[in-house]
């Protein structure tokens, strides 16, 4: 992460200015990096990517300049997101910082809306609970769609807002709140494509069945697992396209819900094709190597190892 940190501190290489094409097509290939785990390759990728970018908008004036800044921000906002599953926080708020202040000089709202996603989403990881839903509810709020005339963009950041406001009412203990917000999540949804490979917004891949997946997390937290289940079962096929790291997300979650109903046996199945689907990603996030830590503590977990491979002490010994 030393050349990340370094252009995120303004240490910037001399790099030649992209034209608009390169500069749409860099933001696409970066977001599709992280979308697809390849994360060792979206840090490698990172810091020419913003070097040209900052070089974009220095040298442009009026529209063009407008549309690098928004260029820059999403580039600025996919290395928050890295940096924020690496657990570098301080920078991964920094980041985001100058990606909202880039946005809101660019006007693009839309772009500015999806940048509070994520700056929610570092609230929850900082178990600022309360917080994350009050940033993400007003800036759902901000953007509000006619849901019979928006865009399929506007769909997407606006359900995605709503995702992260139930997450953190979740989170909060709150559950009938939650419930609230995956409603209007599921409203959202409803008028998407069932195709997850063509993103309406670049920084996400909110779709029909997110409400659904965010309800497992708040039907486990809320100790039903059992209903956790039967939503995990009913969203089983996804959609077309869903990259490795919404699935392999959505698999510890359905784990976490094995895991509270006594289902080892499918805990571990679960957690296993988790971390062969994209192990960059998940042997990044906390609930991994909790729920990892938890199966090994119970009793016959051997036999489980064995019936399992790779065994969960491997995996757990991975991160």
């Amino acid at each position: 992460m030393f050349r990340l940190r370094r252009v995120l501190i303004g240490s910037m290489p001399a790099t030649k200015p992209s034209t608009e094409r390169e500069s749409t097509s860099s933001v696409m290939h970066i977001w599709d990096l992280f979308f697809s785990a390849q994360f060792s390759e979206m840090e490698r990728a990172l810091p020419a990517a913003l070097a040209s970018a900052h070089a974009t908008v220095e040298e442009s004036t009026g529209e063009l300049r407008r549309r690098a800044s928004t260029s820059l921000a999403q580039l600025l906002h996919a290395s928050s997101n890295l940096l924020g599953y690496a657990g570098q926080t301080d920078l991964a708020s920094l980041a985001l910082l100058r990606a909202d202040v880039l946005a809101a000089e660019s006007g693009d709202s839309l772009t500015r809306a999806a940048i509070k996603g994520s700056q929610s989403w570092l609230l929850a990881k900082n178990s600022m609970y309360d917080d994350a839903v009050a940033y993400a509810e007003h800036a759902a709020a901000e953007i509000e769609p006619r849901l019979s005339s928006a865009t399929p963009r506007q769909i997407a950041i606006w359900g995605e807002l709503l995702c992260y406001a139930a997450f953190g009412a979740s989170r909060a203990g709150d559950y009938r709140e939650a419930q609230r917000f995956l409603r209007l999540c599921d409203a959202a949804g409803s008028q998407l494509d069932d195709v997850y490979t063509g993103r309406p917004e670049v920084s996400n891949v909110f779709g029909r069945t997110s409400a659904a997946s965010f309800g497992v997390i708040n039907e486990t937290v809320a100790s039903r697992p059992r209903e956790a289940l039967k939503l995990a079962a009913a969203v089983s096929g996804g959609g077309t396209g869903i990259p490795p790291t919404l699935q392999s997300r959505r698999l510890l979650n359905v784990a976490q819900a094995h895991i509270h109903n006594r289902e080892d046996d499918a805990a571990v199945d679960t957690l296993r094709d988790a971390y062969m689907m994209a192990p960059e990603f998940v042997s990044r996030i906390p609930l991994f190597r909790a729920l990892t830590n938890d199966l090994k503590g119970r009793r016959g977990l051997q036999r489980l190892e064995l019936a399992a491979p790779p065994d969960i002490s491997k995996l757990s010994d991975d991160l």
